[in-house]
């Protein structure tokens, strides 16, 4: 390091005896002194002794003054200092987490959302009215769930009547009651979950959210433990709100189920089995319920089911090969299928489910809330290549039911679809058409999908 002396240094030369002082200036170069003019080096000796003090406390960011402290020098020097500040500033530290995702509510009936979950708690928790055990469309037919005959419906279609069957307990033993009912969908409304749309058309669901009271009444349903009837109005009439007491939000749990989350500690349930462990994210076991027996649902026949939460289709699809696992609920990842195929199709079957899969516009924003908007995507979109992308595991189709589904009109699929036969090319020109008459080109979209192959 080169440190520039500031301040002339005084050497004697000898002249006719004479002294004569004549200023000269150097520099430190590793410990030596030499002369700027001629060049002649000589043995350094540093003046300033002592340190230098601040204030920097424990170091955080902030600024700092800078003072002489204990600096000096011998008497051959006089120091000017002049002080400054000490900034520390903030360092950049860089984070990168790892890729997660989370099924909020998984093992809590009340708040659980997806189809592949749903076939497991299907068989924990009954709710009033449940779905015939049988393949295809005879599957799609309404049966007795916990409650004994499907509801009497009034004729204006606005109150539901239901009566629990007697004797019924929780895999736990607790007696279930009708009052159960009520608690069950308090628990969907109160934490807010994706399932309480089907249940705010009850008389005073909205002003028992409203209220934010757990433990308040839902005007609308009136239960009777001592007869087990259950009374349900309605707002308006709603043709599908006998599917609703089917959906999994409304399997029974006791009345003394908390408000909150319980993935964790899932609660007792009316079913074939029961889960006896619970790691939410990872894992969940079920064991077969020997308290169970309900007309028309079939008993637990495997003693014990363990079901991996596994977020690779791909990982999941070679478990099963390797013999890691048994089962897998989704369908193997297209670019592996035909392996699958050729190789493990003793292993393999293929059954077509009631499910629909479709992409939503918001209307609320434009483009989209311009008819001509919407139609030109559904005109533009390519449904033959998006079936193509899913390795033949969907058919193109028009309509919003799926086969098997009460009111499917196969028509809708082929000649009668508003915008072409979906098994044919997309018509991209009249697609183009309806977006210029809309003056909607040019206009920015914001497209969501999911984390799952294909995407």
């Amino acid at each position: 390091m080169t440190t520039a002396i500031a301040e002339p240094t005084t050497l004697a030369q000898w002249t006719d005896l004479a002294i004569q002082v004549k200023p000269r200036t150097g520099i430190f170069i590793e410990g030596q002194y030499r002369d700027a003019q001629s060049g002649e080096t000589f043995e350094s000796i540093n003046p300033a002794t002592g340190v230098l003090s601040g204030t920097p406390g424990n170091g955080d960011v902030g600024s700092y003054t800078i003072t002489q402290g204990t600096l000096g020098a011998n008497s051959n020097y006089t120091i000017s200092f002049t002080g400054h500040d000490l900034a520390i500033t903030p360092a950049t530290l860089t984070v990168a987490a790892e890729h997660q995702t989370k099924v909020y509510g998984l093992g809590d009936p009340a708040l659980t959302y997806g189809t592949n979950v749903w076939e497991a708690l299907w068989l924990v928790y009954t709710p009033p009215l449940t779905y015939k055990h049988a393949e295809g469309k005879e599957g799609a037919e309404l049966i007795p769930g916990v409650a004994k005959e499907l509801p009497t419906i009034s004729p204006d279609g606005k109150t539901y009547e239901l009566t629990l069957r007697k004797g019924l307990s929780y895999s736990d033993g607790t007696r279930a009651r009708a009052s159960d009912f009520e608690h069950t969908i308090k628990r969907v409304l109160n934490l807010e979950s994706q399932g309480s749309a089907y249940f705010l058309g009850i008389e005073g669901a909205t002003e028992y959210v409203e209220g934010g009271k757990a433990e308040a009444d839902i005007s609308g349903i009136e239960t009777s433990d001592r007869t087990g009837e259950i009374t349900i109005k309605l707002t308006a009439p709603d043709g599908t709100f006998s599917n609703a007491l089917a959906l999994n939000f409304a399997g029974l749990v006791p009345g003394d189920t908390p408000f909150e989350n319980q993935t964790k500690d899932p609660p007792p349930g009316i079913g074939p089995y029961k889960i006896t462990e619970s790691v939410p994210n990872r894992r969940f076991v079920m064991e077969k319920n020997d308290r169970f027996n309900l007309p028309g649902i079939t008993k637990g026949k495997i003693d014990e089911i363990t079901t991996l939460i596994v977020r690779s289709r791909e990982r999941e699809a070679q478990d099963v090969i390797s013999g890691e696992l048994d089962y897998m609920v989704a369908a193997p990842p297209p670019d592996l299928k035909p392996e699958v195929r050729a190789k493990y199709s003793d292993r393999y079957e293929e059954h077509a489910t009631n499910s629909t899969y479709y992409m939503f516009m918001n209307t609320r924003e434009p483009p989209f809330d311009k008819k001509e908007v919407r139609e030109a995507v559904n005109y533009g979109i390519d449904k033959p290549a998006l079936a193509r992308l899913f390795a033949g595991e969907l058919a193109p189709g028009c309509s919003f039911l799926p086969p098997g589904v009460p009111g499917y009109d196969p028509a809708l699929d082929l000649e009668d679809c508003p915008w072409g036969d979906p098994n044919e090319p997309p018509d991209l020109e009249k697609a183009r058409q309806l977006i210029a008459d809309a003056g909607a080109e040019g206009a920015d979209v914001t497209v969501w999908g999911d984390t799952y192959e294909p995407h």
